[in-house]
């Protein structure tokens, strides 16, 4: 996704970047460029103020650290023809929250499922209640955690509100990965812990559904896996809330894919954070990690019953294409069945060494896709769907009079969600001043053709034929 050059100079009281390319930053021993990542330019939100300074990709200091990214700062970048700057990796969340980073419009090819060769005692109890059939439903449901949530149709995300759910992200990420290397270094696992970071996330996600699933749908290469499980924990209590189920059970959904991964970190990272395509082998390896997660664990019963079962089966597929044993449908639990939707969807939009992110739009057609050819719960698709949209929140859109903007809010109509226009000499979503609010559920004469900046349009005149078809299959 890129967006146009729509900087403007203001008047400058002091520079913000120095004034001719000069050494490397070697004068700032605070600054170790190994900590830095590469990030475009259209990126830098307006108004952020990050602790480290930003450099070039030669380390010559652009921005010190405790100023504010401004106007000034932009056309300076411009000015200079910068179309990338490096920033401290530990900024890169704050900066990208609620800024989906896929472009891919490809999904990677789907694999046929394995039977992981692995197993122990306790994927073995798990494996013999799930060929019973028995126990694998739903619990008997209390009050909706819906009636919790404060509605929010409308209206603009409050800046204070964003910056408290993207601080809370970024401590809920730091904790899981100290409970996820705990739980794999056989250490036990910090049930407190996790019901603390889910409990923090039911907050986050009752105060404002939107921004909460916005934030959560743009997650980052780094620190995988463990940012991609909090991730998916956010989306997977988006929609089981969307499904009407309960705080007691969202808990146990959230702790389940919080703990899922944590076999991840028992297997050779080489396996997953090397570039290029998955060779069989590695593979096949990797289909062991919902294994592993109970090799280290003394028993399922370190964690709540539904949360293991969801750690266990949430890479499996309703007709049997996933693992670790190739399970189907009514031997899957039913919160395993929305933790595979949404985890699937959050890997898709999720750079990776050997794989580029797709962009969320082409994301949702392929969870649609493979739903209609029976890989995923339609339900839980269905909830997904109306809990992010067709054209997820956070997405950069076209319309159709030529107007550009940014996906805010889901309404009643799945395909015609509240769009942010882009203001005037601005990129909506990324500081300044804010854009208009469009309901396109409310304005049946417009409509998105394109997504991203400068994406060629998805439908044609004759109407919308050619993105509803897959949802008629899945609906």
């Amino acid at each position: 996704m890129s967006s146009p050059d729509l900087e403007h100079a203001a008047a400058e009281p002091r520079d913000a970047v120095l004034p001719d390319a000069g050494p490397p930053a070697v004068g700032l021993p605070a600054v170790n460029q190994d900590e830095y990542v590469p990030l475009r330019r259209c990126d830098l939100r307006r108004g952020t103020v990050l602790k480290t300074p930003v450099l070039d990709e030669r380390g010559v200091l652009l921005l010190a650290a405790g100023q504010v990214i401004s106007d000034t700062f932009h056309a300076k970048l411009v000015d200079r023809g910068l179309l990338s700057v490096q920033v401290h990796a530990g900024e890169v969340a704050e900066l990208l929250a609620g800024i989906p980073q896929g472009e891919a419009t490809q999904a990677p090819r789907a694999r046929i499922g394995v039977v992981a060769p692995a197993a122990n005692a306790t994927s073995e109890a798990l494996d013999q209640i799930a060929m019973s059939g028995r126990g694998l439903g739903l619990p008997r449901q209390g009050v909706p955690f819906g009636e919790e949530q404060i509605d929010r149709s409308g209206a603009p995300y409050d800046p204070a509100r964003r910056d408290a759910c993207v601080a809370r992200l970024s401590e809920a990420v730091g904790a899981a990965g100290v409970i996820q290397r705990d739980i794999a270094s056989g250490r036990g696992v910090d049930l407190p812990g996790l019901n603390s970071i889910a409990e923090g996330a039911l907050d986050d996600l009752a105060a404002d559904r939107d921004l909460f699933a916005a934030i959560g749908l743009s997650p980052h290469s780094a620190g995988y896996p463990t940012r991609h499980g909090v991730h998916a924990s956010m989306l997977a209590a988006a929609v089981g809330a969307t499904l009407g189920l309960d705080r007691p059970t969202l808990n146990e959904l959230t702790i389940g894919v919080l703990v899922h991964d944590a076999g991840m970190l028992r297997l050779d990272p080489a396996l997953y954070d090397t570039p290029g395509p998955l060779g069989k082998a590695a593979f096949l390896e990797i289909t062991k990690h919902p294994v592993l997660v109970f090799e280290a664990l003394k028993s399922a019963r370190d964690i709540p019953p539904r949360a293991a079962f969801i750690a266990y089966q949430m890479h499996e597929r309703c007709d049997g294409s996933g693992y670790p044993r190739r399970r189907t449908a009514p031997q899957l639990h039913a919160l395993a069945k929305i933790a595979a939707v949404v985890d699937a969807f959050a890997a898709l939009t999720s750079p990776r060494p050997y794989r580029p992110a797709l962009a969320p739009h082409h994301a949702m057609r392929h969870v649609l896709k493979e739903a209609a050819a029976g890989a995923f719960d339609l339900e839980a698709v269905r909830a997904l769907l109306r809990t992010v949209s067709l054209f997820p929140l956070g997405s950069r859109v076209k319309l159709d009079d030529g107007r550009r903007g940014r996906v805010l809010r889901i309404t009643d109509d799945y395909s015609r969600p509240l769009i942010e226009l882009d203001p005037p000499g601005g990129v909506a979503g990324r500081g300044g001043a804010s854009g208009e609010l469009l309901d396109l559920s409310a304005h049946p004469q417009r409509r998105v053709t394109g997504v991203s900046a400068d994406a060629p349009p998805l439908i044609d005149e004759a109407g919308a034929e050619g993105t509803r078809a897959p949802l008629a299959a899945a609906a």
